[in-house]
């Protein structure tokens, strides 16, 4: 058995023997084959740099001068048609606004009381903004006066009166003045003014009975009470100070008023006057 494993191993390496010069052979043929690409793929590349050369040669670069020319074309081309937007533009706001105000112009009905409409909480600030550029532009030939119609209120609690101002047309502002094309852009282009009461927002002035109806209206005073009939006072003035009672009767005037006061064990009605009392407060 000895034997048959020695002669399987010399057979063995008789075989690797064999193919050992076999296999460096095939390495050799891979580097040699390797080593002949290495040319080919640089003459390749030194053909592509080269076609990319000869067409980069073609091109015609322009010069400085040449690209500073046509800046300057585009430039000039720019302004040019922002001038001419600019300009058809302005005709067609002054035209437009010419046929809006030829009519005012045209009838020339001097000064009359026109109504702006402003944005609620700006009455105010309209009128002390258009006093301003009156007095800076000279514009007192054109624009004449400002009023914003308000009421005094007056509340009463007792003897104790305290003032409020209402505005009677909140958003509204009136103004007396010469409708012009200048008069009207002075008060249209006023922070706050939306533009004024007419059909399409075009301007039409007040009758002569109108304003003097709302400015006479701007005048007038109003007494509100905040007591009522029910309440229970104190009485504050007169020989019947420090007593209290209930309110029984409001004059028609609010001035005067009658209090029930018990006293002797009967309820005793007593003529005041409103500032006589007081609302009695909660204990």
């Amino acid at each position: 058995m000895m034997a048959d494993i020695e002669k399987n191993v010399r057979t063995e390496e008789g075989t690797d023997a064999k193919e050992l010069p076999k296999k460096k052979s095939a390495d050799k043929a891979d580097k040699k084959a390797k080593k002949s690409d290495k040319p080919a793929l640089r003459t390749r590349m030194g053909a592509w740099f080269k076609a990319f050369k000869s067409e980069f040669g073609k091109i015609v670069w322009t010069s400085p001068r040449a690209v500073l020319m046509n800046t300057a074309m585009v430039l000039v081309t720019v302004a040019i048609v922002a001038a001419v937007i600019g300009l058809l533009d302005y005709v067609f706001s002054t035209t437009i606004v010419g046929l809006k105000m030829s009519d005012f112009n045209e009838q020339n009905v001097g000064a009359r009381w026109y109504v702006a409409h402003t944005y609620s909480g700006y009455e105010n600030k309209v009128k002390m903004n258009l006093e301003k550029i009156i007095e800076n532009r000279n514009l007192s030939h054109l624009i004449f006066d400002i009023r914003i119609p308000t009421e005094t209120i007056v509340e009463s609690n007792g003897g104790e009166e305290k003032e409020i101002e209402e505005k009677i047309f909140p958003a509204y502002v009136l103004i007396k003045m010469i409708m012009t094309d200048e008069s009207w852009h002075v008060v249209r282009n006023i922070r706050g003014v939306t533009g004024f009461v007419g059909p399409g927002s075009k301007p039409v002035p007040l009758s002569d009975e109108e304003a003097e109806a709302i400015i006479s209206e701007s005048r007038t005073s109003q007494k509100e009470s905040t007591l009522k009939v029910g309440d229970a006072v104190d009485i504050v003035e007169g020989i019947f100070a420090d007593y209290s009672g209930r309110l029984d009767e409001i004059s028609p005037d609010g001035n005067e008023v009658t209090v029930i006061v018990s006293t002797v064990g009967r309820d005793m009605p007593i003529k005041l006057d409103m500032k006589q009392i007081r609302k009695k407060k909660d204990d």
